[in-house]
């Protein structure tokens, strides 16, 4: 059980919230950014030239260039909804880290990012406009087809002045759209902060004061609150509800290691009225594991958050 390290100090709140992952009026990310640019919802052609990409990298620069150029005409002929995502959440779980369970996943998720990366870079050397106004929708609609992870790179993908946004070359309701929809995914991270911060320390609190009575009374109903508030709040931004689940089945484990049925009891309630209100498979999943994905006594939280970058110690996590 690997603990990462978040520092606080650096994030901003901003207030809004990332889109429902349901059948809401807004929709999932990728079918809302593929109706603006006008892309057909369904087709498996781009996932399958990704997953050629990702498994035997081109070797050479005149390679990687075809090969992008592909992909990313392949993604503008039509992309099954959220199939990025349904990829990246295949090996995760509420035990492994954000990147799956073993090296192998991690390096597939980073070529899969990688394939954003270069389309990026590739539509910056072009001097074809029409190749680059190419890649660089694609580059947006990968961006927002994947919750899990790229939740974290399509704000950077759009910011201000990006030569992404610069060529995409879209209409004024399509760039009003994607700036908004970035601009929530940053807004989301530093909303649910407090209730993620607020998980971290009371795991710990409960780590340390397993055997006392007094501290699950305190600090194990202060997770239960942080946590089903925080859930609310992160309305289905992937990577944070996964974050705020494998705190949660850390402490499940630690429960039943320190025999607090209660918790347990009070946590799988929480959990019950949490899949009553989504209709999100890889959460569904999730949620369901928080329970039955047994696990010893945790040394620490998923993400521990420093307030003080002066706090921060070196060495290995937890």
């Amino acid at each position: 059980m690997r603990t990462g390290i978040r520092v606080t100090l650096l994030v901003c709140v901003l207030g809004a919230a990332w889109v429902r992952a349901d059948d809401s009026p807004t929709g999932l990310p990728s079918k809302l950014v593929q109706s603006w640019l006008g892309v057909p919802l369904e087709g498996t052609e781009a996932m399958t030239l990704i997953d050629q990409y990702t498994r035997v990298p081109p070797k050479t620069a005149a390679d990687r260039s075809g090969a992008l150029t592909e992909i990313a005409k392949a993604v503008l002929r039509g992309m099954d909804v959220d199939a990025m995502t349904r990829r990246s959440a295949s090996r995760v779980t509420v035990a492994t880290g954000l990147f799956g369970g073993d090296a192998g996943s991690e390096s597939a998720v980073g070529l899969q990012a990688r394939v954003l990366l270069e389309m990026e870079r590739e539509l910056k050397q072009t001097s074809d406009a029409v190749t680059a106004r190419s890649l660089a929708r694609a580059a947006i609609i990968l961006g927002a087809q994947d919750r899990l992870h790229g939740a974290r790179m399509f704000p950077r993908l759009v910011r201000e002045g990006s030569a992404v946004l610069a060529s995409a070359e879209l209409t004024a309701e399509a760039d009003a759209g994607v700036r908004n929809l970035a601009q929530r995914i940053d807004a989301a991270m530093g909303e649910n902060v407090p209730y993620l911060r607020s998980c971290s320390k009371t795991l710990i609190a409960l780590i340390k004061g397993r055997d006392d009575p007094a501290t699950w009374s305190e600090a194990g109903k202060q997770f239960l609150k942080s946590f089903e508030a925080g859930m609310s709040k992160s309305a289905d931004r992937l990577d944070l509800q996964w974050e705020y689940l494998a705190e949660a089945w850390r402490a499940v484990c630690l429960a039943r290691a320190s025999g607090q049925t209660g918790f347990v009891d009070e946590m799988a309630s929480i959990l019950e009225k949490l899949r009553a209100q989504t209709n999100d498979a890889v959460l569904l999943e999730w949620i369901g594991q928080v329970l039955t994905i047994p696990g010893g006594v945790p040394k620490g939280p998923v993400m521990k958050y420093i307030d003080n970058p002066n706090d921060m110690k070196r060495g290995k996590p937890d």
